[in-house]
């Protein structure tokens, strides 16, 4: 993900990315669907979702430590 002059472009179509966030953001482990909430940068044209590096990390965390419970 790159940035330009204070906001993210999308490395795919490169226009600019927006922050969101989701307080349910679906995930597959294990062949369930289970709900993470995750905040990311989606490009308002193309849709492409990119996270940042420590929240990707957090979502790894969360998601093995769904895996170990279930």
């Amino acid at each position: 993900m790159s940035q330009k002059m204070g906001f993210h472009v999308c490395h795919i179509c490169h226009n600019e990315m927006v922050a969101e966030e989701n307080p349910s953001m679906p995930f597959v482990v294990n062949g369930k669907r289970i709900s993470v909430s995750a905040k990311y940068y989606r490009c308002q044209k193309c849709g492409e979702i990119i996270y940042e590096m420590q929240e990707a990390k957090r979502i790894s965390s969360v998601i093995e430590k769904i895996k170990k419970d279930m």
